[in-house]
C-alpha cells in the first residue's frame, strides 16, 4: 500500500493505491488524520459492508478552502441529517446522501465499525 503524498490534489480513497477498506482505515488508526472519500458510491459500500452504523456514524463534507465544513448524522434509513444547533451543521432536514455527497469535494465517514471485529460485534445483523 502506497502512503499518498499530504499535497495529494486527490487525496481520497483509490483502492489501487490505498489497498482494501479494512487496510485504509488500519492505515488512520496508525498514521493519518481521517479517512477521505469522494462520491455516493463509497457511502453505499461502507453501508453496504457495515462500516455505518446507523444513529451513531456521521459525515464530514470537507470544504477546507473558504467555507465551513458540514456535518450530517447518518439515520436509520441511511440517508443524512443536518445536526441542530451545531456551528458546522449541514444543510437543515433530512437528505438523499446522493444529492449531499455529489456536493462537496470529498467526505469523511466519522464513528464507523472500522474493522472486522467490530462490524461482527455492533453491525447490523440483516442482509443488505
Amino acid at each position: 500500500m502506497k502512503v499518498p503524498h499530504p499535497f495529494d490534489p486527490k487525496p481520497w480513497y483509490n483502492p489501487k493505491r490505498d489497498g482494501t477498506l479494512d487496510e485504509y482505515f488500519e492505515r488512520f488508526d496508525e498514521q493519518q488524520a481521517c479517512p477521505l472519500f469522494k462520491g455516493y458510491a463509497w457511502f453505499e459500500k461502507l453501508r453496504d459492508r457495515g462500516y455505518l452504523m446507523p444513529n451513531v456514524s456521521f459525515i464530514r463534507i470537507m470544504w477546507n478552502v473558504g467555507r465551513e465544513d458540514e456535518h450530517y448524522r447518518v439515520t436509520a434509513d441511511f440517508k443524512l441529517e443536518d445536526i441542530v444547533g451545531s456551528a458546522h451543521s449541514g444543510q437543515q432536514g433530512i437528505h438523499d446522501p446522493k444529492k449531499i455527497l455529489a456536493r462537496g469535494p470529498a467526505w469523511e465517514p466519522q464513528h464507523v465499525l472500522s474493522t472486522p471485529e467490530l462490524r461482527e460485534k455492533y453491525g447490523p445483523r440483516q442482509k443488505r
